[in-house]
């Protein structure tokens, strides 16, 4: 059975001396996996997760950015249509092998070209 390594991070967001926002992610082979554990946006969240992504791509050096919240949270609306302006797209296990099954949680993607 092959090894695989798995490496955790924690980001914290500041401007200034002012806490933004912090979250949780796991990188897995060329993926950066973020948890929004409660499904909510944080405030300046957009500009934090442009530095994220940026991050991601030039120090981490992974492929993909895969979002994970639950579902029906009251701001699932809002969070999906932050992402998508982003470039993030909802992905499924059944098209994406880098995702779980889950009738849990939704998984958005974005791919570094």
């Amino acid at each position: 059975m092959e090894e695989v390594e798995v490496k955790d991070y924690f980001f914290v967001f500041k401007e200034g001396n002012h806490h933004v926002s912090k979250w949780s992610g796991s990188v897995l082979q060329d993926t950066l996996y973020i948890e929004f554990a409660d499904g909510t946006l944080p405030a300046g969240s957009r500009d934090c997760f442009v530095t994220l992504l940026d991050y991601a791509e030039e120090k981490l050096e992974v492929t993909n950015v895969v979002l994970c919240f639950p579902k029906n949270q009251i701001e699932e609306a809002k969070v999906l249509r932050a992402f998508m302006y982003l470039g993030f797209e909802v992905i499924h296990n059944s098209t994406c092998n880098f995702v779980p099954q889950s009738d849990t949680f939704i998984f958005m993607a974005y791919g570094f070209e």
